[in-house]
Order: C-alpha cells, then sequence, then structure tokens
C-alpha cells in the first residue's frame, strides 16, 4: 500500500481553506502548528507582512507557525498618515512585531485620505463655522455634592468625609449644573427635562415588562391617548431612548434618609415621574452591544443604583420607558 507524504497531507489539508498558509520554513508544518493572523483596517492605508503573507486589503488573514514573530508594516494611502495600532498590535509607530499565537488579531487607523476639494463658497453666503479641536463638550454634573471614604459595612452617612482637597466628584462637581426646576410636568401626560431638552412618558411603567423588540415596537407606535397622553403625538414621535438619553435621568447624589431600601432610585429629588420610585425596576435602552457574537444583547439601566448592564433582547424582560423631542 502507498502511503501519501507529509507535504501532500497538508497540501490538501490548506487547499480548500480560507487563510493563506505562509511562513513555514523547510518541510510543510501540520495545521496544529500553525495559527492564523488577521488585520482589521480602518481609514485609508495598507499593512503588509515580513514574512509575506498579509497584503491588506485584500489578503488580510494569513497562517504563520506558532511561536514565530511576524513584523507588520503599515502604509497610508497620499495625503493620509498612519493614527496608531490597537488589538495584539500596539503604539504609533507604522511597524509592529507580533507573536504568533492561537489567533493574532491587529487593527490599524488610518487618517482618511482627502477628498476633492469643496465647491467654492458663493459670496453672499455664510460657511458654516469649523468645530475646533478641544473645545468643550456640555456635560452635566452628576448631581453628587457629598465625598466617601472607604470604610465597608457602614451606611453612606457614616462613611462621609471631609470633601477638601480630596479631588472626588463631590468636591469638584465638575460640569454644567441642572436648571431650577429639572422637570417640567407639562400637563399632558409628558415631562420635560430642562437640562436636556428630551421630553419623557410621564408614567415610567405604562408597559410593564417587555422584551427588546416590543420594547422598541411599543415606544414607536406611542401616541396621544395612549398611557395617559393628551399631547397631540403621533405613531413615530416616540422611540426608546439609547443609553445616553437614559443616563441623563440618572443622579449620583445620596439619597433621602427617610426612603426604604426598595423606594431608593437614581433619580433625582423630587422627580415628576408616577410608577418610577421602584429600586427594583430595569429599563431597555436602544442600544445594542456592538460587538462580534454579541450584538444579540443590548444595554439596560438598573434604576436601584445606576448600573449599566446587558441582557440578552429575547430572553430578558426589562421596563419601557419611551421618550420624544420637543416639538
Amino acid at each position: 500500500m502507498k502511503t501519501r507524504p507529509l507535504s501532500a497531507i497538508c497540501a490538501a489539508v490548506f487547499l480548500n481553506s480560507p487563510f493563506t498558509a505562509v511562513g513555514a520554513s523547510g518541510p510543510d508544518l501540520p495545521a496544529a502548528a500553525l495559527a492564523p493572523v488577521t488585520v482589521e483596517i480602518t481609514g485609508a492605508g495598507t499593512i503588509v507582512s515580513e514574512p509575506a503573507g498579509i497584503a491588506c486589503p485584500g489578503s488580510c488573514t494569513a497562517m504563520f507557525p506558532r511561536g514565530r514573530r511576524v513584523t507588520l508594516t503599515a502604509a497610508p494611502d497620499s495625503g493620509g498618515s498612519f493614527l496608531t495600532y490597537t488589538g495584539d498590535c500596539a503604539g504609533t509607530q507604522p511597524s509592529c512585531e507580533v507573536l504568533v499565537n492561537n489567533s493574532t488579531v491587529a487593527k490599524a487607523f488610518f487618517s482618511t485620505s482627502p477628498t476633492e476639494a469643496p465647491d467654492p463658497i458663493p459670496e453672499n453666503e455664510t460657511p458654516d463655522p469649523i468645530p475646533q479641536l478641544g473645545t468643550a463638550a456640555p456635560v452635566p454634573q452628576t448631581g453628587q455634592e457629598a465625598c466617601f471614604g472607604s470604610a465597608t459595612g457602614v451606611s453612606w452617612q457614616e462613611n462621609q468625609i471631609d470633601c477638601a482637597g480630596s479631588g472626588q466628584d463631590g468636591a469638584v462637581q465638575a460640569g454644567v449644573p441642572s436648571p431650577n426646576p429639572r422637570f417640567t410636568d407639562q400637563g399632558n401626560g409628558t415631562i420635560r427635562d430642562n437640562l436636556t431638552g428630551l421630553v419623557w412618558l410621564k408614567d415610567a411603567d405604562c408597559f410593564g415588562t417587555q422584551n427588546w423588540s416590543n420594547g422598541l415596537t411599543l415606544s414607536n407606535n406611542l401616541a396621544d391617548g395612549t398611557c395617559g397622553l393628551t399631547d397631540g403625538s403621533q405613531p413615530g414621535d416616540w422611540r426608546l431612548p439609547n443609553i445616553k438619553e437614559f443616563l441623563s435621568l440618572i443622579s449620583y447624589q445620596a439619597p433621602d434618609p427617610n426612603l426604604s431600601a426598595t423606594q431608593v432610585v437614581v433619580l433625582p429629588e423630587a422627580h415628576p415621574f408616577s410608577n418610577a420610585d421602584n429600586a427594583g425596576n430595569q429599563y431597555w435602552t436602544s442600544t445594542s452591544l456592538a460587538r462580534n457574537f454579541s450584538s444579540h444583547n443590548a444595554y439596560v439601566v438598573f434604576l436601584g443604583q445606576g448600573e449599566v448592564l446587558l441582557y440578552g433582547k429575547g430572553s430578558y424582560y426589562p421596563r419601557v420607558w419611551p421618550v420624544r423631542d420637543p416639538k
């Protein structure tokens, strides 16, 4: 009986492989001795490897012997520039060396190459202002006014410390202060947030617990005549809030010590919402987790302590609190 040489067997293994098998010296190596190196590019540029095998865009994944060092070199397109590597490569130098392991991924970022010059602005028109780097964004204050130590097993009152020189949030209180009043009950089933301008449904629990898809649909179809609304709104006016919109409601101030644990929520004191003072309530946002193998999850905010959680869109049932823009 004739036997096939190992090199022929390895060739057959890689004939149907989606990767380029490179970097082996001498006889072909068995598949177990190789591992993929993958390059992901954002922006306008190319990455090549030494030993050869990667020339991305085009060939962005290649197989190399485990334990081998591979050098990746970045070259920006004409007029652009290389910014940085992340992942298994790191740094702002165009060349980066990676050690081949089980699966190696290097992410390269380039500036966008120049496009054609824009049409000249007519003499009778004023150009839009150009945003300046370093311009401050209007980040609101957290609402925290006290400072705390590291003692465990004590109440927040017992753990308070002098804020002077601590550098804590309660000492600095950086950001835009909340207006007074923070909220306005508009008398039509809606509450206007005078800090952000967003309009929220007054009833924070009109729909009960829902999966994510139902939460989106119920929010999108919300209109005058439901959930206590008399605001003239139409289907399509309301939406499920994104994660940043929802977190704009959260206050990190110390709670009223007269409230029970089940009543303490991270909303500003004396808020005008109904059915919101339940520390066990969790609320969907419209924001998904944009990661490989994880986009079936969406961000959820826990109203008891302000944690941001991730729940499966079809297997969990938090609550729904719609929001809309002012008219």
